[in-house]
């Protein structure tokens, strides 16, 4: 056994014996370097290289080769020589097994030259020839005799021919069959099972005639002819016969017009026709027309060529329907190189083909919608990019996000969810030409590549049919819902020039749709990158605040009008970067509730606000107010993380106030209603920030448990410009007191805005005219 540099690693007994070295002596060495004479190194070595170059599918090769000995004799070896290939189908090593032959080819050599020499009819025999005395004994072989029994003559000369039996009871068999014979001057004929003088059985054709068939002692003569390969032929005829008989594989026979002579039975099997009925005519009988003429005439010019050909054909059953074969046709030439015979071996491969085509569906499509996936996407986009190259011309990438989906999901469940990507997906593709494609990227994301695109209009059409149809109801199962889409579009080649930039650009410019409001197309600009990696540089900022304690908390009173005492505190975040101003919570809180910062951060911020209010808590009869953010309202940590802090503290829950916007609450009321219904369990109180800014239904008041409510800046601003806003403030305040809920007024900057606050009984109020945000060492000193 041989490594791919025809090194030895494995030598067995044999070749030991055969060559006088041992394996420890030429272990991992070049072949060449022992056993081959220079004359012979550079045949060998082509002849290696050859052999890596085989295949799974390769036969083994054989070679005779002169090999030197450790004694620098020579022996020819009979090589066959075959590969074992790695896991990616290349030659790792070979394996050799030989036979020294060196013998037989001598005896051959020399019975070549006796038979050029002696021109006597017995040695120039093809078979083997012996004269046999009375009892059967030798008295002379020819040299074919010799060869084919492995005994000389000599050796032979005086026994019996049972020495060439392979029993005893074979021996008297033959002679109580052919003696009667023979003794009436006919010639005995018969096959046995005969041994050679290395013991190794052979078939032989024996013929026995008597030298005088009135008169036996005289002896008879011998013809006997091996005909070991012979039988070994016809057994492999028999076998193929079986083979082509049984085999699963279609096999169909040709004359060299192509017309045909015989089929098997898997062929009828296959395709339903039997011999009778395709005898004398051609495999076009076959055709399904799946293929054009110039396909059929590719694989005749390679079959003429070579002489074969491989490859898969659809193909027609009797019964009309179309099946895929694999098929190899041989064309079989006679001894003057003329073709003869075509010979075809297919195999019906449809399931598999319809398995593959299956296993590449899963992996390029999505199985909820049926659209394209991210990869067959990528693909698609990826040549459309190159042909626009070619063709110099414009393309345009849609990416789509569905606006609130994930309330639909989270409030009518998956199989709403699922429904309802569904049918967008048919939406959506109905908005396009079928040369465009429609793929969904995952979750609520779709994206549309339109080709060959002549003006912006064409587009901008395109996009408005794309935001009409998602804008429409949707009817899942018996509920009805509406949404939206927010879109962004990139062009190639003005916004990217490969897939990865114009997917970037045009989910950049969606982006630009949601922050401007959703159900809009925004089409892509430079300046969107810009603010893309301005906020990606802010929250890469805010990670670090999170690690360098660059957070800190302001405070600002709460002022009870009744009594004109502090009785509450906010707590603002704020944040104060190595360098530049202090950011307040409106310049950063927006990216890091997208960015998830936002979990971190207000956890930071409660745990710093309560902390440094346990230190005032038993100096003053306040209660302290903590904001939260949308995020931190969908998460169950949230509550786990006030009775952890309520727990370390020691404080008593009624004194923690948290504020939701209520702009948050209603656009997640469900969730949100849970969680502040297990907030109000632990005893803290809930504000409800910002009221009268999203216009909530005054109903939601009576079905959440709300404390407190915290009037917009905004209506306090204008309370004395604004009659509307007048009458709203005034509105708000009455009916939270029908409902027992407390109200806070924000944004108090003027004496007159405070008397008319006091005017309409409001209980708190909060703003600059009684104290900004203050730092925590100066929050009750500068009072």
């Amino acid at each position: 056994m041989l490594d791919r540099a025809g090194n030895i690693v494995r030598f067995n007994r044999t070749c030991e014996e055969l060559t006088g070295y041992t394996f420890e002596e030429i272990k991992d060495r070049p072949l060449w370097d022992f056993f081959i004479s220079k004359d012979n190194l550079e045949p060998c070595q082509g002849y290696f290289n050859k052999l890596l170059t085989t295949t799974a599918n390769s036969p083994p090769l054989r070679r005779e080769n002169e090999w030197i000995t450790k004694h620098q004799t020579r022996h020819l070896i009979d090589w066959s020589h075959a590969a074992l290939l790695s896991e990616q189908n290349e030659v790792e090593y070979v394996i050799g097994t030989g036979i020294d032959i060196t013998q037989r080819k001598q005896a051959e050599e020399a019975l070549a030259r006796t038979l050029a020499e002696q021109k006597v009819i017995l040695d120039n025999s093809l078979v083997g020839i012996a004269f046999l005395a009375e009892g059967r004994r030798f008295v002379r072989v020819n040299r074919k005799l010799e060869e084919i029994c492995g005994y000389t003559e000599e050796e032979l000369k005086g026994q019996t021919t049972e020495i060439l039996y392979c029993s005893r009871e074979d021996y008297q068999k033959v002679g109580s069959e052919s003696y009667p014979l023979i003794g009436k001057g006919a010639t005995y004929e018969g096959e046995h099972l005969m041994r050679r003088k290395d013991s190794t059985p052979f078939w032989s054709r024996l013929l026995v005639k008597a030298v005088a068939p009135h008169d036996l002692s005289q002896g008879d003569i011998w013809n006997l002819e091996d005909v070991t390969e012979q039988r070994r032929a016809e057994e492999n005829q028999r076998l193929a016969a079986t083979v082509f008989d049984t085999t699963t594989e279609a096999i169909l026979i040709t004359n060299a017009q192509n017309q045909i002579i015989r089929v098997n039975p898997a062929f009828t099997s296959i395709t339903g026709y039997t011999l009778e009925e395709v005898i004398g005519k051609t495999p076009d009988m076959l055709k399904s027309g799946y293929h054009d003429a110039p396909f059929y005439q590719e694989m005749w010019q390679g079959l003429l060529q070579t002489g074969k050909w491989q490859g898969e054909i659809w193909n027609r059953r009797k019964q009309g329907e179309i099946f895929v074969e694999w098929i190899s046709i041989v064309a079989i030439r006679d001894s003057s190189q003329q073709i003869v015979q075509y010979v075809a071996v297919f195999s019906d491969i449809t399931k598999r083909k319809q398995t593959e085509e299956f296993i590449w569906r899963q992996a390029h499509y999505d199985a909820l919608t049926n659209l394209p996936n991210r990869t067959l996407f990528t693909d698609r986009l990826d040549q459309a990019v190159q042909c626009a190259k070619r063709q110099q011309e414009r393309l345009a990438v849609i990416f789509i996000d569905l606006d609130r989906f994930k309330c639909v999901n989270d409030t009518l469940g998956h199989k709403a969810g699922d429904l309802l990507l569904q049918e967008a997906a048919q939406r959506l593709t109905c908005c396009v030409r079928e040369s465009d494609t429609v793929a969904r990227l995952g979750g609520d994301e779709f994206t549309v590549i339109l080709l060959q695109i002549e003006d912006l209009l064409q587009v901008k059409a395109i996009a408005e049919r794309l935001l009409k149809n998602l804008s429409l109801p949707f009817q899942l199962d018996k509920q009805e819902v509406s949404i939206g889409g927010s879109l962004g579009i990139a062009f190639f080649p003005e916004d990217g020039q490969d897939v990865e930039t114009l997917l970037k650009n045009a989910d950049i410019a969606m982006y630009k749709a949601k922050e401007g409001g959703r159900n809009a197309y925004p089409f892509f600009t430079p300046q969107m990158n810009a603010q893309i990696t301005e906020q990606m540089l802010l929250e890469n900022a805010l990670r670090r605040a999170l690690a360098n304690n660059e957070f800190l908390l302001h405070y600002q009173p709460i002022i009870e009008l009744s009594s004109q005492k502090t009785i509450g505190i906010e707590a603002l975040l704020r944040w104060q970067p190595p360098i530049g101003n202090q950011q307040f919570p409106e310049q950063f809180m927006s990216l890091a509730e997208n960015s998830g910062l936002i979990i971190p951060i207000g956890e930071w911020y409660l745990t710093a606000a309560v902390q440094q209010f346990q230190k005032w808590y038993r100096l003053t009869d306040c209660y302290l107010a903590i904001n939260v953010s949308a995020r931190q309202l969908k998460t169950s940590h949230l509550v786990d993380l006030i009775v952890e802090v309520l727990k370390e503290t020691g404080l008593s829950p009624p004194v923690l106030v948290f504020e939701i916007s209520e702009d948050i609450l209603l656009e997640n009321f469900p969730q949100a209603a849970a969680t502040l219904c297990k907030l109000d369990e632990l005893g803290v109180q809930i504000a409800i920030d910002n009221f009268g800014s999203g216009w909530a239904s005054l109903q939601s008041l009576r079905q959440l448990p709300i404390d407190i409510v915290k009037i917009d800046p905004f209506f306090i601003h204008h309370i004395k410009t604004d009659d509307y806003d007048m009458m709203l403030t005034e509105a708000i305040i009455k009916l939270s007191h029908k409902l027992n809920i407390k109200v806070v007024a924000e944004g108090v900057e003027t004496q007159e805005q405070l008397a008319f606050l006091e005017e309409h009984d409001c209980d708190l109020v909060q703003g600059s005219y009684f104290s900004n945000p203050l730092k925590a060492e100066n929050l009750f000193t500068d009072q």
